[in-house]
């Protein structure tokens, strides 16, 4: 069984470690704050569609304190955290794979280790108490696509697909995990609409313009994406049970912890400063959550701060 290491054991990392764990295999967490404290004191209470599971896992404050001969590191955290995350690690060899929303974790990473995956998650999943990840798919614990950063595929992520699949997840390699993890930030642009005026903000008016200006600057540089059509198609059998609140950006706002919009609609806005194309429902959107998490904003409460932020874009 491979060992591995979940720096970051929140929903996905929780998820995933938890899933590898009753597989089998060797998983210590990472994590911080009261959750790191939960996990110590009850373990993780995997809470799943038909079970739920309390996992005593090794757990630690840092990925420094584990000794990484022969593991694979899997970072889970929000993109803002990143490089403090792996800042401990000092080995080039260790594998490492992002399994975050963004493009900006891949490229930090392969500036220090020689083999770098990236994971595209879509799966219904929710950390909202210290200790407690839930897992909201009723058909597969959730839908999986693994590659070599850049692009390509390795011995390594065949061996990684199939302890995952052999988890319950949906999982695939794919040799061209750069534009699926451009796909999948297309269509994380909207979660701070989702975070600041719950799922009504999730109309296509609004949606539009975050899209189509992303989509514009991919063109413009050159970037390959995959469409989001054919991401909803390759994940149409995770089954969402509806029960969770809201997405990955609506629980940090709820958790009163730090979104991570800048590394998904601020991506685009760097592009397009850097490509000299307007991007300003994706600026708007940039600000909007940095007042949501400065004033402390209840999630799903400011529909109307939208429709202003947007109206002159």
């Amino acid at each position: 069984m491979t060992s591995y290491v979940v720096v970051g054991a929140g929903a996905v990392g929780g998820a995933i470690g938890g899933g590898l764990a009753l597989a089998g295999h060797h998983v210590t967490l990472v994590a911080r704050g009261a959750h790191l404290d939960a996990l110590r004191a009850r373990g993780l209470t995997l809470v799943m569609p038909r079970e739920t599971h309390v996992l005593r896992l090794p757990v630690t404050a840092s990925v420094g304190d584990v000794a990484l001969r022969d593991r694979i590191v899997i970072v889970a955290t929000k993109s803002q955290d990143t490089a403090a995350a792996l800042a401990p690690i000092a080995e080039r060899n260790v594998s490492i794979v992002c399994a975050q929303n963004g493009v900006a974790n891949e490229r930090l990473a392969s500036e220090r280790f020689d083999e770098v995956l990236g994971l595209v998650v879509f799966a219904p999943l929710a950390h909202l108490e210290p200790g407690v990840v839930r897992i909201h798919s009723k058909t597969t614990l959730g839908g999986l696509e693994l590659g070599l950063w850049p692009t390509g595929t390795s011995p390594r992520a065949e061996e990684i697909v199939r302890d995952l699949a052999g988890a319950g997840f949906d999982a695939r390699a794919t040799a061209d995990i750069r534009a699926w993890k451009y796909g999948k930030l297309l269509s994380n642009l909207g979660n701070v609409l989702e975070a600041i005026g719950g799922r009504a903000a999730l109309k296509r008016p609004w949606l539009a313009p975050l899209i189509g200006e992303a989509e514009r600057c991919l063109a413009a540089s050159g970037e390959h994406w995959v469409s989001l059509d054919d991401l909803r198609a390759r994940f149409a059998n995770v089954d969402d049970d509806g029960e969770r609140g809201g997405g990955s950006t609506w629980q940090s706002l709820a958790r009163g912890t730090p979104l991570e919009t800048d590394a998904l609609n601020g991506e685009i806005v760097r592009m397009g400063h850097a490509l000299g194309i307007p991007t300003p429902a994706n600026e708007a959107m940039v600000a909007l959550a940095r007042r949501a998490e400065t004033e402390h904003w209840a999630p799903g409460d400011h529909i109307e701060e939208i429709t202003l932020a947007l109206a002159g874009t």
